[in-house]
């Protein structure tokens, strides 16, 4: 049976609060996915063009249709491969947040895991082209990582300690007792 963490209330609050940030990603994947593939029906492309094209500033009119153009010019193997991708990510921002709403250890080790491996990826994409949400979305990443990090070392140190202390420690051995 999976070890469950016994966290007081405010580190139970703070571990849903993640999870819930966890979940929050699984509903972007799996929209996107679906998004993605709605690109594989006959004349989806044209529409999501002529779209495209009405959109009222120039920069989300160049974003949109250089995704557009990396999805649909490549092919509906690259919208497949990349629908693919997108629902792994939510199967396993859902693992990370369902046991991080559980309160299991080993969520939070994996949730430090991978989202620790995502952050020098971030912090390229900001040197490159800094945005607010890309910003905004590693720091709280760091924020993430630092906090469960700082729960499993401060848990190894409890749990340290505790092992150092057991009950047969406390009871005076009959052998030397004086009378």
């Amino acid at each position: 049976m999976a070890e469950t963490t016994t966290a007081a209330p405010g580190d139970r609050r703070m571990l849903r609060l993640i999870a819930v940030f966890k979940l929050g990603k699984v509903v972007l994947c799996v929209a996107g996915a679906v998004a993605l593939l709605r690109l594989l029906a006959p004349g989806a492309p044209e529409r999501l063009d002529d779209w495209i094209a009405r959109l009222p500033l120039a920069p989300e009119r160049r974003l949109g249709q250089h995704i557009l153009d990396a999805f649909v010019t490549r092919g509906p193997g690259r919208i497949r491969l990349a629908a693919g991708v997108a629902l792994g990510y939510a199967a396993l921002f859902s693992t990370e947040g369902i046991g991080l709403w559980l309160g299991k250890h080993w969520a939070e080790y994996l949730t430090v895991v991978v989202t620790g491996t995502g952050i020098p990826f971030e912090i390229y994409e900001i040197s490159r082209r800094p945005t607010l949400l890309s910003v905004g979305s590693l720091i709280l990443n760091l924020l993430v990582v630092g906090y469960l990090v700082w729960r499993i070392r401060r848990d190894r140190q409890k749990s340290s300690s505790a092992v150092g202390k057991s009950p047969e420690s406390e009871v005076e051995s009959p052998v030397t007792r004086d009378p």
